[in-house]
């Protein structure tokens, strides 16, 4: 952000001053926010949104359970400083690709369902993130449809805007502005799954 160099690690983020220079060896960063660290999915993605709000995702410590931290499985939402922290969206098993759309601003998500349920079942997600949406994990997954072992109603928990293979992985999600490829790309959504 600016000439800033922003760093998602598994328990805090971070953020180097002036990253201008060719070299950051030696550079001492300052800690922007504190994420849930430790546990299953340790990866963490950050994006800036179009209102300069920093988003993080902490994706679960587990494959399909109770969390007891509100932090995991949920997308984060701070102030550029790291200040007020809120709950954006919950229910995200491990949301690791985020990217903002070009032309809406809705920030869009790839999530993984969890294991154990069988070559065809759950389906992957994306998802559109918005503010306060509960998006199922643990309770549900796709379109109402419930975990093993765990009650309560799906009615109310926001489906994804697509489903696909399920254990495939999309990890990374980036939107298409380009001028090299047919005009028809332009601001779709390329998905990188894990293989």
């Amino acid at each position: 952000r600016d000439n800033d160099l922003y760093v998602a690690e598994n328990h805090r983020i971070v953020v180097f001053r002036n990253a201008t220079h060719p070299s950051l060896n030696g550079a001492t960063p300052e800690q922007v926010a504190e994420l849930p660290g430790g546990g299953g999915h340790s990866t963490r993605t950050i994006l800036w949104t179009s209102d300069g709000r920093l988003l993080a995702t902490a994706g679960s410590t587990c494959n399909i359970c109770n969390e007891s931290e509100p932090r995991r499985a949920s997308a984060m939402r701070f102030n550029a400083d790291g200040s007020g922290l809120e709950i954006f969206a919950r229910g995200l098993r491990n949301t690791v690709g985020i990217a903002v759309h070009p032309v809406t601003g809705e920030i869009w998500g790839t999530d993984n369902g969890g294991d154990g349920l069988g070559n065809d079942q759950p389906p992957e997600e994306i998802n559109i993130l918005r503010a306060g949406r509960d998006y199922g994990w643990p309770r549900c997954y796709g379109d109402g449809a419930r975990y093993p072992g765990f009650g309560g109603d799906c009615s109310s928990t926001t489906p994804p805007e697509l489903g696909m293979q399920a254990h495939s992985a999309p990890l990374g999600i980036g939107f298409y502005t380009g001028e090299m490829f047919p005009a028809r790309y332009r601001n779709d959504a390329f998905v990188a799954f894990h293989g």
